[in-house]
């Protein structure tokens, strides 16, 4: 590779954001001074074996591959060599890499970006020899072996996210076939469609951006013809194909089909087909908006019913019974003022209120052990609630010449 190739792959790392700008630097630094044509590194003198610091990114060569067994396989190879470089610095049987050897040459050489990071930490390729050697051992030797083990657990969890992935692909599929079995096809898409709160206006959004083009161009077109095509990218997988109802719509009411691979879906119905999908789509929509807003509105109502019903009990109950703050005196005149729902005329309160009061001072008067705040208010409390309850004046009369009866034989 020339020194200009190196660069630019330099520089394409920074770019895609697996190198920081001090690797980058440190990176062309090297390159440069290592740089020159062929005769003057034949003149000079080979340099001293020196530590150096990879600056390899293993995760981002190898994690695109599809190979994800061997890529396993791979990783730990790389670090079962790498280990004994480290617990063995001055064995030079653990720096060479042989291409003849059967389990490098199966395991680990043929798979996608091992090369790459096997020269990018140090590794030197000898053709006429047929090895890799590692000439000087990268200072941050540690932390690539940390690398290698992410990329382990990486691994393990993409794979059970794929698995999980295709677990809901296969149940999502099987529901639509039994669905289309028993032809329940288009009230099962709409159902799973509203299934979803809030996310449908999203579903509408995507799926309309694919059905347009097409509903809007002529079957002679052959620039149009790329738009039967869309590739599921991990944005499209994750915004619209994954949700409910997309993949149901687009497969069973658009006449969309998945090619074999599952990497991309592809529409090979007419113009006609898909105008007629926006339209239930786009009642579909406007279904469910009337919906939503019919239920906002019944919770208005009901709001607002509650908080008027709220209102009416406590008027009633204000009128019913009176409240006095506790421990608190205040006088009987407007105590008998919130009765005035009970006494029947106006003659009536005033006679009331003068017996409450004259009864009030008599069982005040007679009970001296007990304190005139105490006395009066208790007594005023229980005529006040009789009274209030059931308006007998003629109680509160007799009540009146039983106690001045009894106060008599004090005077």
């Amino acid at each position: 590779m020339g020194l200009a190739d190196e660069l630019t792959k330099l520089a394409e790392l920074k770019k895609e954001g697996l190198l920081s700008e001090e690797e980058f630097l440190e990176a062309k630094k090297k390159v440069i001074n290592g740089g020159g044509s062929s005769s003057s590194a034949e003149a000079a003198p080979a340099p001293a074996p020196e530590p150096f610091e990879a600056t390899a990114n293993y995760e981002a060569l190898i994690t695109s591959s599809s190979m994800a067994i061997a890529v396993q396989d791979a990783t730990e190879l790389l670090t079962t060599i790498l280990q004994n470089v480290s617990k063995n610095p001055t064995e030079k049987k653990f720096r060479i890499l042989k291409l003849q050897n059967e389990k490098l040459s199966t395991r680990l050489f043929p798979v996608e970006g091992v090369v790459e990071f096997l020269e990018s930490i140090g590794f030197d390729h000898h053709p006429e020899q047929g090895t890799y050697e590692l000439l000087n051992t990268p200072t941050n030797l540690s932390d690539i072996l940390i690398q290698l083990s992410r990329v382990t657990l990486i691994r393990e969890v993409r794979e059970k996210e794929r698995a999980r992935k295709e677990l809901q692909a296969s149940i999502r599929k099987q529901k639509r076939e039994d669905n289309k079995n028993i032809g329940n096809t288009t009230s099962f898409t709409k159902s799973e469609l509203m299934c979803s709160c809030g996310d449908l206006e999203d579903k509408y959004k995507w799926m309309t951006r694919i059905l347009k083009p097409v509903a809007d161009s002529s079957p002679d077109d052959e620039a149009a013809k790329k738009f039967r095509k869309v590739k599921l990218t991990p944005k499209f997988y994750s915004e619209c194909w994954s949700r409910h109802g997309t993949q149901e719509f687009l497969l069973d009411i658009a006449g969309w089909e998945e090619t074999d691979e599952g990497t991309h879906i592809v529409c090979n119905t007419s113009e006609q087909v898909q105008q007629e999908a926006i339209q239930y789509l786009t009642s579909i929509l406007n279904e469910y908006q009337e919906k939503e807003r019919t239920e906002e509105e019944e919770k208005r109502n009901a709001a607002r019913r509650e908080i008027k019903d709220l209102i009416e009990r406590r008027r009633k109950s204000k009128q019913a019974t009176p409240v006095v703050p506790s421990g608190k005196k205040i006088p009987i005149s407007e105590a008998l003022k919130q009765l005035t729902g009970q006494a029947s005329n106006r003659e009536e309160l005033a006679t009331a209120e003068r017996i409450i009061s004259d009864i009030a001072g008599m069982v005040e008067r007679h009970s001296p052990e007990e304190s005139m705040v105490n006395i009066r208010r208790k007594e005023f409390h229980r005529l006040r609630e009789k009274f209030a309850a059931d308006g007998d004046l003629a109680y509160l009369h007799n009540l009146r010449d039983e106690w001045e009866a009894k106060m008599t034989p004090n005077k």
